[in-house]
């Protein structure tokens, strides 16, 4: 009709204002003498068939999309034109939308209950391919302003009414993860990618629960290793296989979780965030981790080190992310610098290259630019060191040294010269020089003096090794031994038989350390038999006698004598000197940010100020608040601060 009668609909209905375009006109009678008869029944028809295709069954999408169309085309053209878009979809929304939305969400509630008495894995499967199949009816049939109303249903009735039963179920969240190695690892990944992949869909409202799962999960995880490896503590065995296993678990875990967050997640920033949330919370139960992953770092470093198939800087990279997660970092660095100077006084680095990189990565990540300084200083005094014995040895070459004890056996010679406070352990006991090799320590020590004035030379005898050459029956053998060692055995160039006083005494070892007791159990270990001991026992007394086992063999002919290992008092009182080092060190951080702060700021209530000290403090350690009350005492003693006489809660800062 509007073909037949387009001239008068161009020209004559427009100058008529009463009258209205042929097409408008059309829709509105067809909407009042045919619609309106049928409009109640059609979108109950159109119900059944949608659900019909939903049980699976085949429907006809052509005439269901006509069907719906004729409600939007009906709508927009008996709509006046000047009103929006939303106004000319109320027919459709008020006869179909509406009701497909509520049948909608009552078919899969109703459907979600049946399917949740599956595992997890097989209902997500579910879900995945109805929101697929809804996603298939919006593009066939319905109108784009369904899709998202459609989709808040969806997600709604599917996943969210279900979230915390899908994630806690026994087949859930938990057991994914247990699943995610050996065969069932492939199908876990996919079932991972697809709980990530659907709750994303909802934004961090549904991400929120898995990163708290999987934050907990890695927290529980991580305990039950800190806590078995404390238990085994106790047990006999090897202590640093121990130490070994549980940071490898450690790490293991953060692979394990750094891969699903990365590739499974997507690397959602709040996914992220639980990852390390979930490490800091076992890590920085107390320092016991601290030191266990500087023991590793010592483990991995050295050479010899146990470090699998790995590689070094893979290695390195992960013990680094471990250590950013540590909020007490001062006794992982303790302890770091301990096992550095064992290193390299002893000559015991694998690579010095992996060495200044291990370094770099910590400087990086923890910020300590004061404690960095210091490894980078340990590094120049050996730099320095072998500058001074290649000069050295060529003033060695000019004037040779006479020893009159072994003239016929020259003692070589190597030095280590560490600048005081610069290196751990500062404090040590000064032992004598045994007179074999006194001749040529002193030449080195007036050598050392003589070109810097000023200083002078200590030599540390519980550090660094000898060599020692002993000729036996069976062959002469050379033994690598601790300096307390070399002591003990020189000693009997002296004479073939020594009672324990005695040789403490001959030798200098002070009686108050193990120093002495520890050399001789190495020397007469079953194992081992260098020395022979009478009575033979594990004690060494007053009386007890020994003497060099002149029958000793041994197939190789450099031998290595593993130093006895340190009474359990021991450790635990050089734990207890490091602790108190520790603490020391950070009563004086603490002081030195409470002035800080106060001199920036003059004035400050008690509780600001505990803030800004913690916040300052918070990437070296975690201060109490107690701790600070306290350092804030000390410093009103000192006059650094005084109190408001007004308000017993606000400091002054005293200029």
């Amino acid at each position: 009709m509007k073909n037949y009668f387009t001239f008068l609909d161009r020209y004559y209905v427009k100058s008529q204002e009463a009258l209205r375009p042929l097409i408008p006109t059309g829709f509105e009678i067809y909407y009042e003498t045919v619609f309106k008869q049928f409009k109640n029944e059609i979108p109950g028809v159109l119900l059944k068939l949608i659900a019909s295709e939903r049980e699976g069954h085949e429907v006809e999408r052509p005439m269901i999309k006509l069907a719906i169309g004729s409600f939007i085309e009906v709508g927009k053209q008996i709509t006046p034109p000047r009103r929006d878009e939303s106004e000319q979809l109320q027919v459709y929304q008020d006869l179909f939308e509406t009701k497909f939305l509520e049948e909608t969400r009552q078919w899969y509630e109703l459907k979600s209950r049946q399917w949740l008495t599956s595992d997890t894995p097989e209902y997500l499967a579910e879900a995945e391919k109805r929101i697929n199949d809804e996603e298939g009816r919006q593009r066939s049939y319905l109108d784009m302003s369904t899709q998202d109303k459609l989709r808040q249903v969806i997600y709604k009735e599917l996943l969210m009414q279900h979230q915390n039963e899908l994630l806690n179920k026994p087949t859930g969240l938990r057991k994914m993860f247990e699943r995610m190695h050996g065969m069932t690892m492939r199908q876990a990944s996919s079932d991972l990618a697809r709980l990530f992949k659907l709750y994303k869909l909802k934004g961090d409202e549904g991400i929120k629960p898995i990163a708290e799962i999987m934050r907990r999960y890695i927290s529980d995880q991580g305990q039950q290793f800190v806590d078995g490896a404390k238990k085994a503590d106790g047990a006999k065995g090897s202590e640093t296989a121990r130490q070994k296993q549980l940071i490898e678990h450690i790490l293991n875990l953060h692979a394990l979780f750094l891969g699903i967050v990365t590739h499974q997640f997507e690397g959602h920033i709040i996914c992220d965030r639980a990852l390390r949330d979930g490490f800091k919370d076992f890590v920085n139960q107390e320092e016991y981790v601290a030191i266990r992953l500087a023991q590793f770092s010592h483990s991995v470093l050295k050479k010899g080190g146990e470090r699998g198939n790995q590689d070094i800087n893979t290695l390195l990279d992960n013990i680094t992310r471990i250590y950013d997660y540590i909020n007490d970092k001062d006794y992982f660095e303790a302890n770091y610098q301990r096992f550095l100077a064992e290193r390299l006084i002893s000559d015991l680095s694998e690579s010095f290259e992996s060495e200044k990189n291990m370094i770099a990565k910590l400087k990086t990540v923890g910020g300590n630019a004061a404690w960095s300084k210091r490894l980078e200083d340990m590094f120049k005094d050996l730099t320095t060191s072998w500058d001074n014995m290649n000069d050295f040895k060529q003033h060695l070459a000019k004037n040779p040294v006479k020893n009159p004890e072994q003239p016929n056996n020259p003692v070589e010679f190597d030095c280590r010269v560490c600048t005081y406070g610069a290196w751990p352990s500062a404090n040590f006991d000064i032992v004598p020089m045994p007179t074999a090799v006194k001749p040529m320590t002193d030449l080195f020590k007036k050598f050392y003096e003589d070109k810097f004035s000023g200083r002078t030379l200590e030599y540390r005898m519980d550090q660094g090794k000898a060599e020692i050459v002993i000729p036996f029956k069976a062959g002469t053998k050379t033994f690598v031994v601790s300096p307390f060692q070399m002591s003990v055995l020189l000693k009997f160039n002296e004479k073939g038989m020594w009672d324990y006083k005695s040789l403490q005494a001959a030798t200098g070892i002070p009686e108050q350390t193990e120093d002495m007791e520890r050399a001789m159990l190495s020397l007469i270990h079953p194992k081992l038999k260098l020395l022979q001991k009478k009575p033979s026992n594990k004690r060494c007394e007053a009386g007890d006698l020994f003497r060099l086992n002149s029958k000793f063999k041994q197939q190789r002919t450099r031998i290595v004598v593993t130093p006895w290992k340190q009474s359990v008092k021991k450790q635990q009182a050089q734990s207890e000197q490091e602790k108190r080092a520790v603490i020391r060190l950070r009563e004086h951080q603490i002081d030195a940010s409470i002035v800080r702060v106060m001199k920036t700021r003059k004035e400050a209530k008690h509780n600001e100020l505990i803030r800004e000290v913690v916040a300052q403090l918070s990437s070296r350690f975690s201060p109490a608040a107690a701790f600070i009350k306290k350092r804030i005492a000390g410093l009103i003693e000192q006059d650094y601060l005084k109190r408001d006489e007004s308000d017993r809660t606000r400091y002054i800062y005293i200029s």
